[in-house]
């Protein structure tokens, strides 16, 4: 797998009710330090944590880190980057008044050009940013609220553009088909002709057979070989097969995860954010879990202490990671600084922190892998336009 030539952004701005589409050209070394030297400089290494059942994480016994290692930064000291102008904005229809999330957009990544969009009114639309091409979709079977969706890449075999699969990630008991889980499918051999712009459709599958009688979570999705695993709350982790359509339970434990962590071929490892937390990185082999078997113990990387100490994660909003192919991510935390007060959190500032990570081989002591952090770069990130997705 190469490296990625951008990181792509979804801009929501709430006062004119659009969502633009931005990308971070990588080629201009934003995130990443140019030289092996100048990693060994500046670079930091995270630290690795380890849980106990039932604690939250506590850092591993490590020798005395030296100064630099040490030293927090000043807000001053990490650099400030403007978003990228938008190079697609779109305003959805609102649906009925006064509905919860009216004017909500959601967005489903193919690949690093290849993007999807869906209104509440289940329309979905595809936009290449590299032609600067739209292409209209089949509507999905219902809207989704807030899913979670897994890309699966085309492959040689079908000549197609590949599948997403959407996922609500709130599910709710089904007395009836309710559409809560429906993939969109390209095909370019269809209906016994070729179309070389590919042909997609929507397909519509039944829940996992859970025995939940109320509403439950759907913390992590991945794509593993040819299944779809999920990991739900009060459930366990089920295994959906793309070839057969049909459900298995894997066991009664949950993938390490939160959302949609992706596999790393380079390292036969997949990577996100962890589910301990939901702000921190987190390293796992999945490949057991199509197997009815659980993940080998996962690995989680602590914070970067580096940051300036006034500075706190926003509340209820969850790191995002992508990876850039070769053993390279962006990570983006969502920070604050707030105004003190005894009785509530008055947020003063706050920021989109955007930092390059890089998985190296170990050091031959305990551990195998070291995660290493490149540059951060902030942005001010208002809510009335702040950034949504890292795509």
């Amino acid at each position: 797998m190469g490296i990625r030539r951008f990181v792509n952004l979804l801009v929501a701005n709430r006062t004119r009710c659009t969502y633009s589409l931005r990308r971070f050209d990588l080629s201009q070394n934003q995130f990443f330090y140019d030289s092996p030297e100048e990693l060994a400089s500046h670079g930091r290494v995270l630290p690795i944590q380890k849980y106990t059942e039932g604690s939250a994480y506590s850092p591993l016994k490590r020798k005395k880190a030296n100064d630099k290692n040490k030293k927090q930064l000043a807000a001053s000291d990490i650099g400030t980057i403007r978003l990228p102008a938008p190079f697609f904005t779109m305003r959805p229809t609102p649906c009925r008044p006064g509905k919860p999330g009216e004017h909500q957009l959601d967005v489903f990544a193919l690949s690093e050009r290849k993007i999807m969009l869906a209104d509440r009114h289940r329309r979905v639309l595809s936009y290449d940013a590299d032609s600067h091409c739209a292409l209209t979709m089949p509507w999905l079977h219902a809207p989704k609220t807030d899913p979670l969706t897994v890309s699966i890449p085309g492959s040689q075999q079908d000549d197609g553009e590949g599948s997403i699969y959407i996922i609500e990630r709130m599910l709710w008991p089904e007395s009836q088909r309710s559409f809560q889980f429906e993939a969109l499918v390209s095909d370019r051999f269809h209906a016994g002709g070729y179309h070389p712009f590919g042909t997609w459709g929507c397909q519509a599958f039944q829940l996992p057979p859970t025995s939940l009688s109320k509403r439950a979570l759907v913390c992590c999705a991945a794509a593993v070989g040819n299944a779809i695993c999920v990991s739900i709350s009060g459930a366990g982790t089920y295994c959906f097969d793309r070839a057969s359509h049909a459900w298995s339970h894997a066991g009664d434990w949950m993938m390490p995860f939160f959302g949609t962590p992706e596999y790393v071929p380079e390292l036969n490892l997949w990577f996100g954010i962890s589910g301990r937390d939901f702000k921190l990185p987190c390293a796992a082999d999945l490949s057991p879990v199509a197997r009815g078997q659980p993940p080998e113990p996962a690995l989680f990387w602590g914070h970067d202490d580096h940051l300036p100490e006034e500075w706190h994660y926003r509340l209820c909003t969850p790191s995002q990671m992508v990876s850039l192919g070769s053993g390279k991510f962006c990570i983006l935390r969502y920070l604050e600084t707030r105004i003190p007060c005894p009785d509530e959190v008055i947020v003063d500032n706050s920021y989109a922190v955007f930092t390059g990570l890089e998985v190296l081989a170990g050091n031959g002591k305990k551990h195998g892998l070291r995660m290493v952090s490149h540059k951060s770069r902030r942005c001010r990130n208002p809510q009335a336009n702040s950034i949504q997705r890292l795509l």
